[in-house]
């Protein structure tokens, strides 16, 4: 049985985010494409994710917890962002990063 715990991760996830901690690229697996509604493209590789990483600390930095829910084996993370809420989709095993933003403001 794997010792992984996916809503413990979402967490660590979303704690990196709040310190706009660099470290939270590391929460990513090396071959990970974070696919992001708010720019419509695809950022793959570490030097790429660092760059999204240090424009979204910048530009939209993550508020408040709104909601940690499951869905089957996945757990869906909600967030507050300047412009609204946003959700985040980790898989049992790796970050899918799959964001899109809610146009209900917190």
């Amino acid at each position: 049985m794997s010792s992984f715990d996916p809503m413990g991760a979402a967490l660590d996830w979303l704690d990196a985010y709040l310190g706009r901690d660099i470290s939270i690229i590391d929460l990513y697996a090396g071959n990970a494409a974070l696919e992001c509604n708010c720019h419509g493209q695809s950022t793959v590789g570490r030097a790429a994710l660092y760059k999204y990483w240090r424009q979204r600390f910048a530009e939209k930095p993550a508020g408040a917890l709104a909601a940690l829910t499951t869905n089957g084996g996945d757990v869906v993370i909600c967030y507050a962002v300047p412009d609204g809420v946003a959700s985040r989709l980790r898989s049992r095993s790796k970050l899918v990063a799959r964001s899109s933003i809610a146009s209900a403001v917190l």
